[in-house]
């Protein structure tokens, strides 16, 4: 059973306050025509709250996250706002955490997006926290509302924490001098990556640039490094650690390296691409 939920704005209190007023004066006067002003302000005070109750009816909510979500961080998520009902609703907001989103106008049986951000404190599989739904429908001296549970879901990566790079697990290819290997144009083309600092503009590929609206540079089979293949610092608080894997996976796999994790109990090879990524994270997530 759904329970409503009644708080008096600033508005509502003045009105309320001057309403008191009217009848007082009403009382001491005799007056038919303050009798007559109050009573169309009770009429509106109670038209107001019958209209909130009647305008939150029938509504639904669907969240999904609109990007990835880590543990810890405030993510984005698309909330689908339905009208079950035969007659539109006005000024519905939904409110989470700290955040909160407002549909003006929802249609009779249609639907509204709206983005609210959400934070989650674990990694894992986790629900999607209660939601408020309120209104101040039609006259804003009151905000009705109730507390719904979606029933979804979302994976939650663990937080990222920055960690300085590992060594591969294998020599690259190509020269080093000074503890650093020389990049260049030479050999089989092999892919393009975004640009990190350091790199030649030489490098740049144009036409990738131009599709994606960031530079990005040009990846040569010389250039390959790795694989590498990440384990889990045992001297680490554990969720500390997952955090630099989460961090390295991710910044590695930007750059077009070959990544592989090796945990207790859990082993995923080395390999590239955005598949790859979502593998090791979604391992992680759920790692125990």
């Amino acid at each position: 059973m759904v329970r409503y939920r009644v708080k008096v704005t600033k508005a509502g209190t003045i009105y309320i306050a001057l309403t008191l007023a009217l009848g007082i004066a009403a009382v001491n006067t005799g007056s038919s025509l303050l009798y007559l002003i109050l009573s169309v302000m009770l009429s509106a005070m109670a038209l107001s709250g019958l209209s909130s109750l009647v305008n939150l009816l029938g509504i639904k909510v669907r969240a999904r996250p609109a990007r990835e979500v880590f543990a810890g961080m405030k993510a984005s998520f698309l909330m689908e706002i339905e009208n079950r009902k035969p007659f539109p609703a006005f000024l519905i907001a939904i409110e989470g955490g700290e955040g909160r989103a407002t549909v003006p106008y929802l249609p009779p049986w249609g639907r509204s997006q709206v983005f609210l951000p959400l934070l989650f404190p674990r990694r894992g599989w986790q629900r999607v926290p209660p939601l408020r739904i309120v209104s101040s429908h039609p006259f804003g001296l009151f905000r009705r509302g109730f507390w719904m549970r979606t029933g979804d879901r979302c994976l939650v990566y663990p937080r990222p924490i920055p960690a300085p790079e590992p060594l591969p697990s294998s020599e690259p290819k190509g020269e080093r001098r000074g503890g650093e290997r020389r990049k260049g144009p030479e050999g089989d083309f092999f892919g393009v990556r975004p640009f990190s600092p350091g790199d030649s503009f030489r490098l740049v590929h144009w036409q990738a640039t131009a599709r994606v609206a960031h530079f990005m540079v040009k990846v040569y089979r010389e250039e390959e490094r790795g694989p590498f293949l990440l384990h889990l610092d045992e001297g680490l608080d554990l969720e500390f650690a997952l955090g630099k894997l989460t961090f390295l996976a991710s910044r590695l796999l930007q750059k077009g390296y070959a990544v592989g994790v090796k945990l207790p109990h859990l082993f995923i090879p080395p390999s590239w691409g955005e598949g790859q990524r979502r593998r090791i994270l979604e391992a992680l997530a759920l790692y125990e």
